[in-house]
């Protein structure tokens, strides 16, 4: 909640009052807990979580059983987007490749892609999943970005969104050889 509110402070040049948007239902708390109380059903759920670490607060926030949760707290035509870990050629098969396996397994369509990440010096990866909605496709983005008044972003369009989902080789055979899924019983913890 700190870093929200120092986000809303300091960078509005960054949100743009994206805060702001009565769209937008922010909550703080423990993610899966939440979700597994409520029966609210949601149009799109982005999920930005620390590593998971053995000691830390969202090793099970990366697992086939929230996952499936997540699944079930959406709309029919709802999205889940998730921060992934690095996409490095180093260390993209540590993080990245299981939890896109793990995401594949529960949502009928699943979407790799990355971004190069500044603050982080290399290339995130990130997942776009739904039961109906094709993320990798360009086509209409930069007319829903004017329609919703955006398109003055400075860092995506239409011609971004399709190079995101340009994988190079390395990472797409990678993601073809994982096998491992994330579970409850079975945690990812990257070091």
């Amino acid at each position: 909640e700190e870093v929200v509110s120092a986000c809303k402070k300091f960078l509005s040049n960054h949100h743009k009052g994206s805060f702001d948007d009565s769209r937008l239902k922010l909550i703080f708390g423990d993610a899966r807990h939440y979700l597994e109380i409520t029966d609210e059903k949601y149009d799109a759920i982005v999920i930005d979580v620390p590593d998971p670490l053995e000691a830390g607060p969202a090793y099970k926030l990366f697992t086939a059983e929230f996952y499936q949760l997540v699944h079930s707290r959406l709309n029919k035509s709802g999205i889940l987007v998730t921060q992934a870990g690095p996409t490095d050629p180093t260390s993209s098969n540590k993080c990245f490749t299981k939890v896109f396996n793990t995401i594949s397994a529960e949502f009928p369509m699943s979407y790799p892609y990355h971004s190069h990440v500044p603050a982080f010096g290399t290339t995130w990866g990130f997942v776009i999943a739904s039961n109906t909605y094709a993320a990798n496709e360009s086509k209409g983005i930069d007319s829903k970005l004017r329609k919703a008044e955006l398109d003055d972003l400075s860092m995506y369009d239409q011609v971004t969104h399709k190079g995101l989902f340009n994988l190079p080789r390395y990472l797409r055979q990678s993601i073809d050889n994982e096998k491992h899924i994330i579970r409850d019983n079975d945690p990812l913890f990257v070091v």
